[in-house]
């Protein structure tokens, strides 16, 4: 052991020598760091000491205040709109299936000044206007929803619901989903194109061909565009 130290100590002098001899000194800290470096690789092969060598602990940088907060709220942002993405929010009402409701249909619609609301259903075994007359698939029966349009503004309102991307499904509980018939009804909210004078009244419809036992069944009406999704309870 004694020898491999001074081994050791004439390598280190000749480094130094060497090291003052060139244009590049060593810093007392380096000369140390070196100095313990060889002893430690001479210790490491000595069967009388077993002390491993320890490597040395990064530096830590500290954060400023206003940037750890910083970071926490963008962490925190980041799980929300994960949550959100995975559909893990508290709907505000839901049918018997997987559908959920976020907004009214009013917001759905999205016109300012413009609400639409339920207003009641028939079952009937046809339906027409002057110029046209609607049947039901084979077997089954009409199902009329009717809705009620009203401008609350001072000013005519312009209501164009053709190119809005609304969907609507009828869910009939059991029985899944229906969509509505296609109609030439100037009243058809799918294809509402109409002005609604200031502080008045329009009506609208949709038109489902539903099964006979359609009374007897639970019904929602989905109505959803993009985002949001509004559930009218039809029957229970």
């Amino acid at each position: 052991m004694k020898k491999k130290i001074v081994l050791v100590t004439a390598i280190l002098s000749t480094v130094l020598l060497t090291g003052c001899a060139s244009t590049y000194k060593l810093t007392e800290k380096e000369t140390d760091q070196i100095a313990e470096y060889v002893a430690g690789l001479l210790l490491q092969h000595d069967t009388k000491y077993d002390q491993a060598l320890l490597e040395p602990e990064p530096e830590v940088e500290e954060q400023a205040p206003e940037q750890a907060e910083e970071e926490k709220q963008e962490t925190q942002e980041t799980d929300n709109k994960q949550e959100v993405a995975a559909g893990n929010t508290v709907p505000e009402n839901s049918t018997d299936g997987n559908q959920q409701a976020n907004a009214d249909f009013t917001e759905v619609i999205g016109v300012n000044g413009i609400s639409v609301e339920y207003v009641t259903y028939s079952l009937q075994e046809s339906y027409s206007s002057e110029y046209y007359l609607l049947e039901p698939n084979k077997g089954e029966q009409l199902l009329v929803l009717e809705f009620e349009i009203k401008n609350s503004y001072k000013t005519e309102k312009k209501l164009s619901l053709g190119s809005a991307n609304i969907q609507y499904q009828l869910d009939v509980n059991p029985g899944g989903f229906i969509k509505p018939l296609f109609t030439f009804f100037d009243t058809d909210l799918r294809y509402l194109e109409m002005t609604v004078p200031a502080k008045s009244k329009k009506t609208g419809i949709l038109i489902f061909s539903v099964p006979k036992d359609a009374k007897d069944k639970g019904m929602n009406l989905i109505i959803s565009k993009e985002s949001q999704t509004a559930i009218i309870k039809i029957k229970e």
